[in-house]
């Protein structure tokens, strides 16, 4: 299918992680031949709430650009030309990488949505799931109610996956992947995973 890359990146400190991301991530795309939408956004303040404004965005884009759209985040960086994308059904509603065999290794990009109504419902039920953390203070970003609307969704409407070496951390790339996904160490997500639980040593992995 004929779909457009989006992205949106906004800082939060004076390192610009973000944006020399979006350099890099452009330069993969242009190599590539990839066509894109990325803009620059203001920051909302935090690491969590910047993220959690994706799958608005994405619905908001797709209403838009009235295309199917690859959403990759910002420190993604191309490999390979994402062709699994363009090579999907027709019928295909929604497309993830995921890491595993299972529901488990589900990742928040790269996403695919094709410009159906099926794509545009998921959206607003994961839009629902995450108004529902933000105003609960529920320390979760967009990737953790992800799960649950897949597994609700599944049933329901064309899902298709691509993985597991599709997208991989840095360092661990095969053969097979595509694109590798970066590690934001800003200190807003620090502070965010903490209040989630983890320790420090999974912190300083991430």
């Amino acid at each position: 299918m004929n779909y457009k890359v989006i992205s949106y990146f906004c800082d939060l400190d004076d390192s610009l992680y973000y944006k020399k991301c979006s350099v890099d991530l452009l330069k993969s795309l242009y190599k590539f031949n990839v066509e894109y939408d990325i803009k620059e956004i203001e920051s909302l303040g935090s690491y969590k709430l910047n993220c959690t404004r994706k799958p608005k965005y994405i619905l908001d884009m797709l209403e838009v650009v009235n295309r199917p759209l690859l959403w990759l985040d910002i420190d993604t960086v191309l490999l390979k030309s994402p062709k699994d994308f363009e090579n999907l059904p027709p019928e295909t509603d929604v497309a993830i990488s995921t890491s595993m065999s299972d529901l488990r290794g589900i990742k928040a990009s790269p996403l695919f949505f094709n410009n159906t109504e099926n794509a545009k419902n998921f959206l607003r039920r994961w839009i629902e799931a995450i108004d529902y953390n933000l105003k609960g203070d529920i320390e979760l970003f967009d990737h953790e109610p992800l799960f649950g609307i897949v597994n609700e969704f599944l049933p329901k409407i064309d899902i298709k996956f691509v993985g597991p070496d599709y997208c991989a951390w840095p360092g661990k790339e095969t053969e097979s992947t595509v694109m590798v996904m970066g590690l934001s160490d800003v200190d807003s997500k620090k502070e965010s995973l903490r209040k989630m639980g983890m320790t420090e040593d999974v912190i300083e992995w991430q």
